[in-house]
């Protein structure tokens, strides 16, 4: 298998990987999540792992933006424990510019304003590429994984900064296959062009309701050819090959139009 992700190495998709497909060999970093989920629907990999959500920070909206986007099928779902490490060279003295992930900059906001308040955050597309940038100029510091800080061989100024000890992300695998039911799963879909009209939100999640289905990470993002108006993602327990799931889908396609985005085991606690 061929498999996409966040990249450069020793970003948090890259442990991801490792720990969902701890055999892989053919790897593919992306530059961004949206070429992450463009190599796979171009046919350039079998597999790719995107973030979704993050225990302290809510949805990966460029994830979901990605799913509305384009036709991908989820598989899989994987929970990491995320530690951020703050990484530079030590002969370099203090930094001028520490570099981090949106995510992971938002994630040690506490431990940036309490001891480095004057010191500039840049935004990078990774993690890992922000230590990447320490090691190629030798300038600033960098938030990422203990991996990126051993694969770029830097020093570490400061450990598990992030401002929640519980800190956790998770993970979707997207590809090919459709994984059959495990009693244990969950369903993933699109509810599109809601009407504009008192009672919406109810019609919406009433099938759910009536059959018992419990619905987790119900979010939307804005139509962008259709001001004010907003595409819902949803995450449902239970397989959509099963006879209630079914029933609440089909009830749902006579409200709205639905884009079913995969049934897939759901991650039976954290791993390591």
């Amino acid at each position: 298998m061929k498999i996409a992700y966040l990249g450069p190495e020793g970003s948090y998709c890259h442990l991801a990987l490792r720990e969902f497909y701890p055999n892989a060999a053919a790897l593919q970093p992306c530059k961004t999540i949206t070429e992450t989920v463009l190599a796979l629907q171009n046919n350039q990999v079998d597999a790719a792992i995107v973030p979704i959500e993050n225990s302290s920070n809510g949805v990966v909206t460029e994830t979901l933006d990605a799913l509305i986007a384009y036709d991908v099928t989820i598989i899989g779902e994987i929970i990491l424990p995320i530690h951020h490490y703050l990484w530079g060279k030590q002969s370099n003295g203090p930094a001028s510019h520490i570099y981090g992930h949106p995510q992971a900059l938002a994630q040690c906001q506490h431990m940036l304003r309490t001891q480095f308040p004057d010191i500039e955050e840049i935004a990078v597309t990774s993690t890992a590429l922000g230590a990447q940038k320490v090691q190629e100029t030798g300038q600033g510091w960098a938030i990422g994984s203990a991996l990126a800080g051993e694969l770029y061989q830097l020093d570490c100024i400061a450990s598990h900064i992030e401002d929640a000890k519980q800190n956790q992300t998770r993970f979707l695998i997207l590809g090919t296959t459709k994984p059959q039911p495990t009693g244990g799963d969950k369903t993933a879909f699109l509810a599109l062009n809601i009407p504009n009209q008192p009672g919406a939100l109810l019609k919406l999640l009433e099938p759910f309701a009536k059959h018992g289905l419990n619905i987790s990470l119900p979010s939307l993002r804005p139509i962008a050819d259709s001001p004010w108006h907003y595409v819902f993602y949803f995450e449902l327990a239970g397989h959509q090959q099963e006879a209630k799931v079914q029933a609440a889908l089909t009830e749902l396609q006579n409200f709205t139009k639905i884009k079913r985005l995969g049934s897939y085991p759901s991650a039976q606690g954290i791993s390591t």
